[in-house]
């Protein structure tokens, strides 16, 4: 039996590694390597696949909002990430996503085609490096943790914690100043910070800070 796989990778070099590790299986069959998240569900609309091994920092759609639209719009399709990216926000928002794994890019080749294979077999398989960083998160942030904040809350905090007046938060989001002041302390709220230095050094420490602007 042969798997259909997807590289979705906007680094050229990497990219290449990728599919040279994938060609030396008989039972893998890379049918597409896309650089740009607003490829991806164009291409799955066309193309059968079986798996996607998906960066999180691409050009267009990010590797987050895309992996929950694949899973909305493509349930089928096994997600596997495959990033640098060892960031607690990125595992807990891709965990919830309902992708099936992930792995960091300094992973061996034997680790990447065993991941690969469990996720097709229908296990789920996140790297122990992964997991060390989110039960290391779980800890320090303790029921905060379990809090889910929403997409607006997010953009909120992020341009926030890096130093956007709330005037200009709302310029960026097309908000008016009222709205972004009553997500502020919303998030303030749920995530029990006691000051904006508290919500900058979260966002930091849990890889916000590294996602990607929204067009």
């Amino acid at each position: 039996m042969s798997y259909n796989i997807l590289i979705v990778e906007d680094h050229l070099i990497v990219k290449d590694g990728i599919k040279l590790i994938l060609e030396s299986e008989d039972e893998l069959t890379v049918v597409g390597d896309l650089h740009n998240g607003d490829e991806v569900v164009p291409f799955l609309e066309k193309n059968e696949v079986d798996l996607i091994l998906l960066d999180i920092n691409l050009p267009g759609t990010d590797g987050l909002t895309l992996a929950r639209e694949i899973k909305e719009k493509h349930g089928s399709v096994k997600i596997l990430v495959l990033t640098f990216y060892n960031k607690a926000a990125f595992i807990k928002g891709i965990a919830e996503s309902g992708a099936e794994g992930y792995i960091l890019k300094n992973s061996s080749k034997d680790e990447v085609i065993s991941a690969i294979f469990k996720v097709l077999n229908g296990e789920n398989h996140f790297s122990k490096e992964v997991t060390n960083t989110l039960l290391a998160s779980m800890r320090r942030q303790g029921t905060n943790y379990e809090v889910k904040l929403t997409k607006r809350e997010i953009e909120v905090m992020i341009l926030l914690a890096k130093a956007f007046t709330t005037n200009e938060v709302a310029d960026k989001l097309f908000l008016s100043a009222h709205t972004v002041e009553t997500h502020r302390k919303n998030l303030m709220a749920k995530m029990k910070f006691k000051n904006r230095a508290e919500m900058t050094l979260y966002a930091k420490e849990n890889g916000y800070l590294d996602l990607p602007e929204s067009d």
